[in-house]
């Protein structure tokens, strides 16, 4: 109403108040609409339309949030092609598919100058089938396990009280839950003398490598095996965050006692997709890992491993090289004059 009126009336009002001398004013609103990754999505479609009518009519590709989007439609249109080109899905190692290991050393070199090869790495289908798979393989007497990470361990371990070594099962697994921060958990380590240690790191304590190479002498000088959990620290973006454990990584080699758990547990877009990988640098470690998958989980998902390959590829796609190499070279011969 009026020419610099802003409330809006339903039609039969304006024309009323119009009838009775008023004047009033048409507002004009403009919107755009852009479809996000067209050649993508149709890509999908285009899959979908061969006996995937149901399928079609219920996909959503309506999203809130861009980065989501960003995340979901490639991965679609990377499993509508895939799923063309293969009938079947191809048979895999038990350590995981050669190329999403592939894809995990090129991010740990690219990203954190940890010069690992797909034989370091061990997919398995979450964290909590690797933790009890590593545990199955190691069949310790005693061990000593994160107590944010024994939710999905066999109870009986739990309530196992035959920590004396006299008095349990050759098959029986005691399971001691322990407080995630070091100093605690060194104490207990020492006390108890445990086969295998399994834990994660507190925030601050992952800022630097001290607390880490402190785990790694205790667990050395009792004779324990130490599996380190870093998933909470791990990020999968163009601008990660390092972590005290990669920086040690990216300088030392990891010692036969020890491996790494990297879950990716992060997911935004399918919360319950979970895929986890070990890093060791112990060939005998590693292949037994694999056999532990094959024997007791059977093969982590193809699908799973694809998904979160198509980041990792998206993410070394991104990785801008080493803009000043001849300055890096002059800078390494300085120092070793010196």
């Amino acid at each position: 109403m009026d020419l610099v009126g802003d409330q809006p009336v339903c039609a039969r009002t304006a024309w009323a108040y119009m009838k009775s001398g008023g004047r009033i004013s048409h507002a004009l609103s403009v919107y755009s609409c852009q479809l996000r990754q067209p050649n993508q999505v149709k890509k999908i479609f285009e899959f979908l339309k061969d006996g995937f009518h149901e399928v079609s009519s219920s996909l959503d590709l309506s999203f809130d949030d861009d980065s989501v989007a960003d995340e979901k439609i490639p991965f679609l249109a990377y499993l509508a092609s895939f799923l063309q080109e293969n009938t079947s899905n191809p048979c895999e190692p038990p350590a995981g598919c050669l190329n999403f290991r592939n894809l995990v050393a090129g991010f740990m070199k690219s990203y954190h100058h940890i010069p690992l090869t797909p034989d370091n790495v061990v997919v398995f289908p979450s964290r909590a089938v690797a933790i009890e798979n590593a545990l199955r393989l190691f069949s310790p007497g005693l061990a000593i396990v994160d107590e944010h990470l024994t939710r999905h361990l066999p109870k009986q371990w739990l309530t196992s009280l035959a920590i004396e070594e006299s008095n349990h099962a050759k098959d029986t697994v005691t399971v001691i839950e322990a407080p995630r921060q070091s100093d605690l958990l060194i104490e207990l380590i020492r006390k108890l003398k445990p086969q295998v240690v399994v834990t994660g790191m507190a925030q601050f304590e992952a800022i630097t490598s001290a607390a880490f190479v402190n785990l790694l002498s205790v667990t050395k000088d009792v004779g324990s095996r130490l599996l380190l959990d870093i998933s909470e620290h791990l990020e999968l973006s163009s601008l990660p965050s390092s972590n005290g454990v990669l920086k040690y990584l990216a300088g030392k080699t990891l010692p036969s006692h020890a491996a790494i758990l990297c879950g990716l547990v992060k997911n935004q877009v399918y919360s319950d997709l979970e895929v986890a990988f070990a890093i060791s640098e112990d060939p005998t470690v590693y292949k037994a890992l694999s056999q532990t998958i094959e024997l007791l989980e059977g093969h982590t998902s193809v699908i799973s491993q694809h998904y979160y390959g198509c980041l990792f590829h998206e993410l070394l796609a991104f990785q801008i090289g080493d803009r000043h190499p001849q300055q890096r070279e002059n800078l390494q011969k300085q120092s070793l004059r010196r």
